[in-house]
């Protein structure tokens, strides 16, 4: 599958988000430009609505206040041209892997070279010896492949990951992690990441935006300057994951605070908001 997309522009202005009328707000005011072909991570504890955030570029939900544009266009609804995978790979486990990942052609009616497409997608992923395997045969991580392969099939401009590999094993999950940015990387695919891992945003993106509080704002935003095949064990991986536990944590040193004699870290815009971490 040879395949390279632009990549989604993804645009959000001003966004506020409450559940229902009378609840309290779960975002707001969250303003964020996502450039094409790139790959962001949400990270923050646990109710600070980065789930929420997600769904609501996903099109699962309408904010409340603001807007969310995609390639110029204002998000209303679902749409292909964005998949999301969740922490439950949700398969139909009476039918095989490769039928699995059909299941999206169908649902927009492709049939022209069908067989050969579950064929690349399946290899893509690392599962061509497994595409007769009934899905509820396969281990967790080769089922997550499989929903992978079930999101690429459409042939999507946006891959939202809504931390898919929480309920793995370190193993699995870092093999995981490595072969989905090379497959985003391939493909040419813009993707967000909802974490609360440091090394899983590390390891999978290039930036990172904090956000923290009840209702959630973004706090800071970090590019991290990673080589594409990074190892866990090189120092400016440690780095990285320092200035990203110190952003989570409240503690980020003023620009002003750096020295010429200190080593180069990730690049990092502290936004002015009130934080506050008080559930966890």
């Amino acid at each position: 599958m040879t395949r390279r997309g632009r990549g989604a522009h993804v645009q959000i202005d001003a966004l506020s988000h409450r559940y229902r009328r009378g609840s309290g707000p779960v975002l707001a005011d969250v303003s964020l430009e996502i450039a094409p072909g790139s790959r962001v991570a949400l990270i923050g504890r646990s109710g600070c609505g980065k789930s929420t955030l997600l769904h609501l570029i996903a099109g699962l939900a309408t904010p409340t206040l603001g807007a969310i544009h995609i390639d110029g266009r204002r998000v209303t609804g679902p749409d292909p041209s964005r998949v999301v995978m969740f922490q439950e790979p949700c398969l139909l486990p009476w039918l095989t892997a490769a039928r699995n990942v059909g299941l999206g052609l169908s649902f927009l009616g492709r049939r022209e070279g069908r067989k050969e497409k579950i064929a690349a997608l399946l290899d893509l992923v690392g599962l061509s010896a497994f595409a007769d395997r009934n899905a509820q045969d396969l281990s967790g991580g080769q089922q997550q492949r499989v929903a992978l392969a079930r999101a690429l099939a459409v042939e999507p401009d946006l891959l939202m990951l809504d931390e898919p590999f929480s309920a793995l094993d370190a193993l699995t999950r870092a093999a995981l992690q490595r072969d989905v940015r090379a497959i985003a990387e391939r493909l040419g695919l813009t993707l967000i990441l909802v974490t609360h891992d440091i090394a899983e945003a590390v390891a999978l993106c290039d930036r990172a935006v904090v956000l923290a509080g009840e209702p959630g704002r973004i706090v800071a935003d970090l590019t991290f300057d990673l080589p594409a095949d990074r190892s866990p064990l090189d120092p400016r991986f440690a780095e990285a994951r320092a200035r990203l536990y110190a952003a989570l944590a409240g503690d980020l040193a003023p620009p002003e605070a750096a020295t010429e004699a200190s080593p180069p870290t990730p690049s990092v815009r502290p936004v002015p908001v009130e934080r506050s971490f008080s559930h966890a």
